[in-house]
């Protein structure tokens, strides 16, 4: 069995903030699931409800609602 580490959603912000670089994976508005390989947070909205991030191959920003994360570092999120 393997066991996966978690993360609660509430340490998202605090986590991101001290990594220059993270792995994230989260469920688009069209219901397909999105990985990156390699992002970081440009900014935070001030509600706290979602976050803009880099791609940093692409160097695309994307908008990601917190509670539409599945996954960062490899470590599971959880509600």
């Amino acid at each position: 069995m393997i066991v996966m580490a978690t993360i609660h959603i509430s340490q998202l912000f605090e986590y991101v903030q001290t990594k220059k670089e993270f792995q994230i994976k989260w469920r688009a508005e069209n219901g397909s699931v999105v990985d990156v390989e390699k992002a970081r947070v440009t900014s935070f909205h001030s509600s706290g409800d979602t976050m803009n991030i880099e791609c940093v191959d692409s160097k695309k920003i994307r908008k990601v609602n917190r509670l539409t994360i599945m996954e960062i570092d490899k470590m599971r999120v959880f509600i």
